[in-house]
């Protein structure tokens, strides 16, 4: 086919610019969808990015995917059963000594099983008291990291304290009761050698204090739920009453502060 040259020219001057100018839309055309789905794929891939780092901050700083939520079943559990050994011993919340040493002698087994369950309670406590402190803001917080310490030492004064006394609590009872009348009243008069904190400021204030602090701080920061807030609060005040009950000698109202803390503890 031979072409004219008109015909010829005609192409030159319009056909093929219109050809190109075409081919260079639909090239501009398909390079910016490539681009639009790129950026697609990359805003896609950050988002997954960044829910995988949101799940492992999560994750670090949530204690219950580490060794504290471990150690808090484990101290819920230990709780009940101290609850339990509590309303069993004829003589935990007795202070009258002239009571407690006849009553060990005769069954001494609930007594021991009480001091052992409180000392394993206070070990594991020393686990746990940095991992929640750490959970609600203690290194964002210098008062939170304080109270942290002076939870861990009121816990780690309830485990010496348990443990010596079941140590010494037999030496006074055999005293008692195979001694006379001088050597009872003996023992009597030094029954407090059978605790190191004769006050319950380490032993029952300090976690109480650790307690309140933290449950405030995990209700201003929304890390847990109101109620389990308020029962934290609610077990701190019982510690503090079992604590006022020992130093007014009110058997009752120790008793009563004691037990109710313990009713609590697991629930918290």
């Amino acid at each position: 086919m031979i072409l004219s040259h008109g015909t010829f020219r005609f192409m030159l001057d319009f056909a093929l610019p219109i050809a190109k100018n075409s081919l260079g839309e639909r090239s501009t055309g398909l390079n910016g969808a490539v681009g639009k789905s790129q950026q697609c794929m990359d805003l896609n891939f950050c988002k997954c990015s960044r829910a995988e780092e949101r799940s492992e901050e999560m994750k670090e700083e949530n204690p219950t995917f580490k060794l504290g939520g471990i150690l808090a079943i484990a101290i819920g559990f230990l709780y009940l059963l101290l609850g339990v050994t509590f309303l069993l011993s004829p003589t935990d919340g007795v202070q009258d000594y002239k009571v407690v040493l006849p009553s060990f002698a005769d069954s001494p087994a609930t007594t021991v099983l009480y001091g052992l369950e409180a000392a394993l309670i206070g070990l594991l406590a020393l686990g746990l008291v940095p991992e929640f402190s750490k959970f609600v803001g203690s290194d964002k917080s210098a008062l939170l990291k304080w109270v942290m310490y002076l939870g861990m030492l009121g816990f780690a004064v309830e485990a010496v304290d348990q443990l010596r006394s079941l140590n010494i609590l037999p030496l006074l009872t055999d005293f008692y009761v195979s001694g006379n009348e001088g050597a009872k009243t003996a023992v009597l008069a030094n029954q407090s050698l059978r605790w190191i904190d004769t006050t319950c400021f380490f032993r029952f204030g300090l976690p109480g204090l650790w307690i309140l602090v933290v449950s405030i701080a995990a209700l201003i920061s929304r890390k847990l739920n109101k109620i389990l807030c308020v029962l934290g609060m609610v077990g701190a005040a019982f510690l503090w009453l079992a604590m006022i009950g020992n130093l007014l000698q009110a058997t009752t109202t120790m008793a009563i502060g004691a037990g109710a803390a313990i009713v609590v503890g697991p629930v918290w």
